[in-house]
Parts: structure tokens; sequence; C-alpha cells
């Protein structure tokens, strides 16, 4: 029953899979955070918001230091943060999937 729910939302809402690569060492952002919509905007017509959130997630990345004990908590706050943005400027509520890669 749950699958069938997540199904139904995505469907009319959409999904943001949000994709930070973050430095071992540093815990900075070592590319360009990278953005997958599907059923939700085409992100060549949503420049300025795309750009909006890429800098929510380096101010983000910047402020905190990740460690082991910390992604949880950053992936919480991000798909938080990038709901309630992403609700501001559309109006919808697509299901926000942040992944953080340590390279």
């Amino acid at each position: 029953e749950a699958v069938v729910k997540d199904r139904i939302h995505i469907s009319r809402e959409g999904i943001f899979v949000v994709i930070l690569t973050l430095s071992k060492k540093t815990g900075r952002l070592i590319k360009t955070p990278d953005i997958v919509s599907r059923a939700f905007i085409y992100l060549d017509n949503s420049e300025e918001l795309i750009g909006k959130i890429r800098h929510y997630l380096r101010a983000k990345t910047d402020r905190n230091i990740a460690n082991e004990s910390d992604i949880k908590a950053l992936k919480e706050e991000i798909k938080e943060d990038v709901t309630h943005i992403l609700f501001d400027a559309t109006g919808h509520t697509p299901i926000v999937i942040p992944v953080i890669n340590k390279v």
C-alpha cells in the first residue's frame, strides 16, 4: 500500500533528485551539484530555480562539516529545505531525494 501511495504521489507531483559529491577530507563540494527532475519541471526552462537550489546546496555544504555521523541529518535538512524552495516556487511538492557521495 505504501508503494502505491508513493507511485501516485510521483505521478502527480514528480521526483527531484539532488546529487552532491563531497570530499572525504574537507567535507566540501568537489563539483557543482547535479540535479535530476522527472515528471516535475524541465530543467532547461527553470534555470533561475535550479540556480537558487544549487546556491542553497553550496552554502549548506560550506556551513556543514560533513562527517559520517552528520550525513543522515544533512540529507534530511536538504530534503526539507529543497521541498520548501520547490513548493514556494511552483506550488508542487515532488519527492525530493538527496544523494551524497564522498570521494
